[in-house]
């Protein structure tokens, strides 16, 4: 079975391409939400980080020993995913912010670019070792990315905390 030509060019979608993709979204998303709105999606991912490492392998046995794993698609990767996901979507979707936006265009960007390079190396960090070292082998990006995952980490923290010290835009 093809897909039907829809008029839209062939895209060849390898592991660059997802890369840059997730880098492009998470900079529009911070240009069109702002710079608040980047800073909870940022500490979100630390959310979520905490969240697979605190429950993954637990939640994983429970999921295997009752037989939840619908049809075998439930696995360890999967439920990586999911608990990285879910303080994502909730403070997401659920956080109101309220206050002065202190963060300009420069910081708001620096902010995206490193968030993103945290949650690429995050999803990566979560794939079982022979799909990781497919990627990794295949994208001079991702391999990039993944090896400077420590410092994503840490990036983020210290964006996030120098902004603190910015002072307020003045209007």
């Amino acid at each position: 079975m093809s897909i039907p030509h829809i008029g839209v060019p062939n895209i060849a979608f390898n592991a660059n391409t997802v890369m840059v993709i997730v880098l492009i979204l998470v900079l529009v998303y911070g240009l069109i939400m702002g710079h608040n709105k980047l800073k909870t999606f940022a500490l979100s991912c630390f959310a979520g980080l905490v969240m697979v490492m605190t429950f993954a392998n637990g939640l994983n046995s429970i999921v295997q020993k009752a037989h939840w794993t619908l049809g075998g698609h439930l696995g360890l990767t999967a439920v990586k995913i999911i608990l990285f996901t879910l303080p994502v979507v909730i403070l997401e979707f659920g956080h109101k912010e309220k206050g002065k936006n202190k963060g300009g265009f420069l910081i708001t960007m620096i902010l995206a670019v490193v968030t993103a390079a945290l949650l690429i190396s995050s999803i990566i960090s979560f794939l079982d070792s022979g799909a990781a070292s497919n990627i990794l082998r295949s994208s001079i990006l991702a391999d990039w990315i993944y090896t400077f995952r420590l410092a994503w980490l840490v990036a983020v923290l210290v964006v996030v905390a120098a902004e603190n010290f910015m002072p307020n835009k003045s209007h």
